[in-house]
C-alpha cells in the first residue's frame, strides 16, 4: 500500500513539469515560423528598388484606348470647285422695229421686197415646162394609198396567173403535221400580193404558207374599167401524201 501511494505521488509530481515543457516548445516553434515568414516578405522588398512590371495581358486592359481616326478629306474635285453664286438671268431688250401695220390691204407688193420680177398679186407661175398635166403620175407624193376592196358581190376574185407551191417544213414533216392554213391577202392594182395576214394558224406551217402566197401573181381586178386593189381569202393545203 505504501508503495502504491509512492508511485501515484511520483506521477503527479512529474505531470506539471511535462506540461510546462510542451507549451514552451510550441511557443518557440510558432515564433520561429513567424520569423521565417516575416523574413521571406521583408527581404525581397529590401533587395529590389524597382517594382515588378505586370504582364502584357494586364497592360492591355490597363492602357487607355487609342484616339479615333481623323475624318476623311473631301474629294479633290469638291475642294477645288468654287461655289458659283446664283445669278438672275438678265432680260434681253426687245428688238425695235419701224414696221407699222397698214390701214388698208394693198393690192400690189413692191417687187424689191421679195426680189420678184412681177409685182402683181394675180401673176402666178404656169408651171415647169415638160411637166405632166394633172400633176405627178400616180398622185401626189405622200398621198394615202387607195383602200383595197373586199372580193364579193360585184367584185370578182382575180384570176391567178402564177402559182408557187409551199415548201413543206422538215420539222413539220418529221412531226407528221398536216392541215390547211387560211390567209388574207391584199392584191394591189397590178396583181401583186402586197400583204399577207394569217387567219387560221398551224404554227409549224404558217411561215411556209406566207412565203408561198407572197410569190403568187394575179390578173388585175377592174372596177368600172379601172384597176383597183382587192383583199381576199386564200388557203394553202399541206398534206404528207403530196410531200
Amino acid at each position: 500500500m505504501p508503495r502504491q501511494m509512492m508511485m501515484e505521488n511520483l506521477i503527479e509530481s512529474e505531470s506539471p513539469g511535462i506540461s510546462s515543457r510542451s507549451v514552451m516548445t510550441k511557443l518557440i516553434s510558432a515564433g520561429i515560423q513567424v520569423g521565417v515568414i516575416a523574413l521571406m516578405i521583408v527581404i525581397p522588398l529590401l533587395a529590389t528598388d524597382v517594382m515588378p512590371e505586370p504582364p502584357e495581358v494586364m497592360m492591355a486592359f490597363m492602357a487607355p484606348p487609342p484616339p479615333p481616326p481623323p475624318p476623311p478629306l473631301p474629294p479633290a474635285a469638291a475642294r477645288a470647285k468654287p461655289v458659283e453664286s446664283a445669278k438672275a438671268p438678265v432680260p434681253r431688250p426687245l428688238p425695235t422695229s419701224d414696221f407699222v401695220a397698214p390701214v388698208a390691204v394693198p393690192t400690189e407688193i413692191p417687187a424689191e421686197d421679195f426680189g420678184l420680177a412681177s409685182a402683181s398679186l394675180g401673176a402666178v407661175d404656169a408651171g415647169v415646162p415638160g411637166g405632166a398635166l394633172g400633176g405627178v403620175e400616180g398622185g401626189m407624193p405622200g398621198a394615202p394609198a387607195e383602200e383595197p376592196i373586199r372580193v364579193g358581190g360585184e367584185v370578182q376574185a382575180p384570176k391567178k396567173l402564177k402559182d408557187v407551191p409551199p415548201e413543206y417544213p422538215t420539222m413539220a414533216r418529221n412531226a407528221r403535221i398536216e392541215g390547211t392554213v387560211i390567209l388574207e391577202a391584199v392584191i394591189d392594182s397590178r396583181g401583186i400580193v402586197a400583204d399577207v395576214r394569217v387567219l387560221k394558224s398551224i404554227p409549224l406551217l404558217d411561215d411556209a404558207a406566207v412565203e408561198a402566197v407572197k410569190q403568187w401573181r394575179y390578173q388585175a381586178t377592174l372596177l368600172n374599167g379601172q384597176a383597183v386593189p382587192v383583199v381576199m381569202t386564200v388557203t394553202v393545203n399541206f398534206g404528207l401524201e403530196k410531200a
